[in-house]
């Protein structure tokens, strides 16, 4: 049989569906009428993956290999995309570089590891120097705080990660930064008020400001291990914490208590029943921040890259193809968590069994569908934690629908 013909070509990229559910974004080297053949990263391997046509349900072409780069603006800034539905994921020409990449909502849900880890490791592979994170946060999960640390800290060595805020970075978002190596403000960021929430509370306050203050005490570690104040953690965690400023001088000269010798040097910046946020020009001051800059290119800039001209690949674009890709997961997600209760109540009448054996044969099918999801996305497993449920559950629940369909 010959190769088929299709709009798609050798290298382009493209997003394929398969029947059960499952979803790869990978680079095309064969397409024929009974296969298509993909390089599929995974983690830092490139693996040759060959899908049978018949398993495959969709195929999306992201990127044309055929299509020019995206030109630059005038000044040096990227140029709009072409179209909004193009990945535009391809490397430009040479090496070194960088790329600039959003980074937006709350930690768990919108902003998790699996994106951090996604940007960077496409940085690698198109062989940039830096990837610069637009961060735009009000905090979330702490757990998945953690997980983004451990994401960025991991590629140390092969690309740095460099966060930048031009508007607001709470809570998690705050202490994500803090404890970054490379850190810059925009003239109208803010930053701070980070006291953590354990996901279940204890019930006793006692026992959650024993939490708070070993969180407060584990990011203070981080953050004094990349030559920022701690002095600054503990009060944006903890409330009955205090923080001086001697304003004279830039960097400003911090202290938790108020110092007996010469007090009217010292200005108060956060007090004992106050958690502590900062603007960007007190970040700076602080020492809290690398630096300003006006907007994510300035920051370029002032990194020192080897090449500063070469935009690697176009972050927004990259990072608008995994949204995409989020917004439709989670939408068979959350039609089928609607059908859950309802399932369960089927489960529990025998004699309603063998009425809604369609119904049940459905939600099987979404049920293998989403611990498909749930084990490949971080989101959806945040997404199940956050209402209390496992991957534990899940499998529960389709046992218990194949052995009500094998008994009728």
């Amino acid at each position: 049989m010959s190769a088929a013909v299709s709009a798609r070509g050798v290298g382009d990229w493209v997003d394929v569906t398969l029947r059960d559910g499952r979803e790869f974004f990978g680079q095309v080297v064969e397409e024929t009428d009974f296969k298509v053949v993909l390089n599929v990263k995974q983690g830092a391997i490139t693996a040759k993956m060959t899908l049978v046509r018949s398993d495959i349900r969709q195929i999306t072409t992201q990127h044309s290999a055929l299509e020019s780069a995206i030109p630059e603006s005038p000044g040096g800034s990227p140029g709009p995309a072409k179209n909004n539905d193009e990945t535009l994921a391809a490397a430009a020409p040479g090496t070194g570089g960088y790329i600039i990449a959003p980074l937006e909502g709350v930690f768990g849900e919108d902003l998790t590891a699996g994106i951090v880890r996604a940007v960077l490791q496409r940085g690698v592979d198109a062989k940039a120097e830096a990837v610069v994170f637009v961060l735009n946060s009000p905090g979330g999960m702490v757990s998945e705080l953690a997980k983004v640390r451990e994401a960025i800290d991991s590629y140390a060595g092969r690309i740095r990660g460099v966060l930048y805020v031009q508007g607001e970075a709470f809570s998690a978002a705050a202490l994500l930064c803090m404890s970054n190596q490379d850190f810059y403000v925009g003239p109208a960021a803010r930053l701070g008020a980070a006291v953590a929430y354990q996901e279940k509370s204890s019930g006793s306050k006692e026992v959650d400001a024993k939490y708070n203050s070993a969180f407060a005490a584990r990011w203070r570690a981080l953050t004094e291990k990349v030559g920022r104040p701690s002095v600054l953690v503990d009060a944006m965690v903890v409330m009955e914490r205090e923080v001086y400023a001697d304003t004279r001088a830039t960097p400003w000269a911090l202290t938790s208590r108020k110092p007996a010798k010469d007090p009217e040097a010292f200005e108060e910046i956060d007090g004992p029943t106050t958690i502590l946020s900062l603007t960007g020009s007190q970040a700076v001051a602080c020492r809290a921040a690398d630096g300003a800059a006006t907007d994510a290119l300035d920051v370029v800039r002032q990194l020192k890259l080897k090449n500063t001209t070469r935009r690697a690949i176009d972050g927004e674009s990259f990072v608008r193809v995994y949204r995409k890709t989020y917004e439709r997961n989670m939408e068979v997600i959350r039609r089928a968590v609607e059908d859950y209760n309802d399932t369960s109540d089927i489960l529990a009448d025998q004699k309603n069994i063998r009425k809604f054996e369609q119904r049940l044969r459905e939600m099987r099918s979404s049920l293998q569908r989403i611990i498909v999801l749930f084990k490949k996305y971080d989101y959806v497993e945040n997404y199940f934690l956050a209402r209390g449920q496992s991957i534990e559950d899940l499998d529960r629940m389709l046992r218990r629908i194949n052995e009500a369909l094998k008994e009728l």
